[in-house]
């Protein structure tokens, strides 16, 4: 009964970290293809 209510919690925080590892791979990116347009 406990294990269900924290299911939820489970999948909010492998969604958010998923999230923010997407933003600073999408950040990275960004200041990779910055740093090959100024050449």
């Amino acid at each position: 009964m406990s294990v269900r209510k924290k299911l939820p919690i489970a999948y909010a925080l492998v969604v958010f970290s998923i999230s923010q590892f997407t933003a600073d791979l999408s950040e990275q990116l960004l200041a990779l293809i910055t740093a090959l347009r100024t050449d």
